[in-house]
């Protein structure tokens, strides 16, 4: 994918995520009486985040144009990877890491908001927000859901969890 491509994504993505998290800012302050607390802080984070991620996997507002029931479901595990692994190491990167990567927020902000989350928590979480995001891909008709971008995206946000637990819990 170029990366001009790649750029109108990660920017629509980022106003998606300023705007939803405008108007959950507004409605914080006008309805919510009481202090502003350090875990609103978080919690701001995960709505810009949620945001973000719903509309460059789901939504992709401005950038697709919308078919209902238009989108392609892929079942098969791995077949997509493999496939990505054929085309070369880009394809493959770009893939596998971007998947991985647009996860481990979710991994990382868990335990902080939530902190009896344990690893499962945060492997399911995953699991099930990807889910719900390839579903408004197809049924959108904005991309191909896929199965693989599910245990990626779990992935990520297991690995996020992880992290978190390393960094903010080391051994001694």
């Amino acid at each position: 994918m170029p990366y001009a491509v790649i750029r109108r994504y990660t920017l629509s993505a980022a106003l998606f995520a300023l705007a939803v998290s405008g108007l959950w800012l507004v409605a914080r302050l006008l309805f919510v009486r009481r202090r502003w607390e350090r875990r609103d802080w978080l919690r701001l984070a995960a709505v810009a985040y949620l945001a973000a991620v719903v509309q460059i996997i789901g939504l992709r507002l401005g950038l697709k144009p919308i078919r209902l029931l238009g989108g392609s479901i892929h079942l098969r595990p791995l077949q997509t990877t493999i496939r990505q692994w054929r085309k070369g190491r880009g394809a493959f990167l770009y893939h596998t890491a971007g998947n991985v990567a647009w996860f481990l927020p979710l991994g990382l902000l868990l335990p902080r908001l939530w902190p009896r989350c344990r690893w499962f928590h945060a492997l399911l979480a995953g699991a099930l927000l990807s889910f719900c995001v390839e579903a408004c891909q197809y049924l959108l008709g904005t991309g191909m859901s896929d199965v693989d971008d599910i245990l990626l995206n779990a992935l990520g946000a297991w690995i996020g969890y992880g992290m978190d637990r390393r960094f903010r819990h080391p051994a001694k």
